[in-house]
């Protein structure tokens, strides 16, 4: 079964089990995501609703490919469930969409992803380059406590009536309002880590060996890279270590401060950088492979070519 056939069965079989909605349109989209990640969705559009649930099918189109035992029927079943579920909360929720409205601009914020891995992206989006990466712009959305996001691009972001600089300084208020930035010792938080996931601590690990590098990120660790945009982050983070500092992308959810002191050869970091990025961190969450460094006297990060 190939996945054109599996999309094209499953879209005809939702759209007979939802003859008794009021449909408009429902049709297969392809939603590129971080890093031109194509994820393959189903949307669902009511007359007279504004907003048009997206049900991702790749993990259902997987399980078709590889499992035998799971059915097209039961596929078809789950949707549909979760079609009516997502009207159901939309219908009883709280959700403004009037993007020039105080509301709307009170839940713009700022994500930090790779420039070169998101072109096609970048396209449509309202973005401002910083480095070897992008700063984009996402709009906050919560019916009844589902959290969602959507990207600001120039035909959303249009009406605002907004200087691009005024659009950045006010997503990033909100961004360290809503997403707290945090900085703990590295040590720190592998321990808590393999604590909190019952993983051993890595063989021969001491906490002294990796002090005083730090983690940088917000406090839901989501989309924390961010924090290389926090001048005063940026700054505590020199002080705590007291000296100039290397800066590792882990991924696009945090970064390491790592003391100047501490990289006799900045190749062999960036090869490390890369070799972990291609082996252990997910494609969409891949930050860069490159290598930064913060200077305390210029008070801003640079990139090491």
């Amino acid at each position: 079964m190939d996945k054109e056939k599996i999309v094209n069965d499953i879209l005809a079989g939702v759209s007979q089990k939802l003859t008794d909605l009021d449909v408009e349109n429902i049709s297969v989209v392809n939603n590129k995501k971080n890093n031109d990640i194509n994820l393959t969705g189903l949307s669902v559009k009511l007359k007279d609703k504004v907003i048009a649930p997206c049900i991702y099918l790749d993990r259902y189109i997987y399980t078709l490919e590889n499992d035998p035992c799971y059915d097209l029927y039961s596929v078809i079943e789950s949707i549909d469930k979760t079609v009516r579920r997502a009207f159901k909360t939309i219908e009883n929720g709280d959700v403004d969409l009037q993007f020039n409205s105080k509301k709307a601009r009170e839940k713009v914020i700022v994500r930090l992803i790779n420039y070169e891995m998101n072109k096609e992206l970048l396209k449509d989006a309202i973005y401002i380059r910083f480095l070897d990466l992008a700063i984009t712009f996402r709009w906050l959305v919560d019916i009844n406590g589902n959290k969602g996001d959507i990207l600001v691009t120039k035909k959303i972001g249009a009406p605002w009536g907004l200087s691009l600089d005024q659009l950045y300084e006010m997503a990033m208020k909100n961004t360290m309002r809503y997403y707290t930035p945090v900085i703990s010792k590295l040590d720190s938080f592998i321990r808590s880590f393999c604590l909190k996931e019952s993983i051993p601590m890595p063989m021969g690990f001491s906490p002294n060996d990796l002090n005083p590098s730090l983690l940088m990120t917000n406090c839901d660790g989501v989309y924390g890279a961010a924090v290389l945009l926090d001048e005063k982050l940026l700054e505590e983070a020199y002080n705590r270590i007291g000296d100039d500092y290397y800066i590792i992308p882990s991924s696009v959810n945090e970064v390491i401060a790592v003391p100047r002191k501490f990289v006799s050869d900045e190749e062999d970091v960036k090869q490390l950088i890369k070799r972990v990025n291609e082996e252990e961190v997910p494609n969409g969450q891949i930050l860069s492979n490159s290598l930064y460094y913060y200077s305390h006297n210029q008070k801003r990060v640079s990139l090491k070519m």
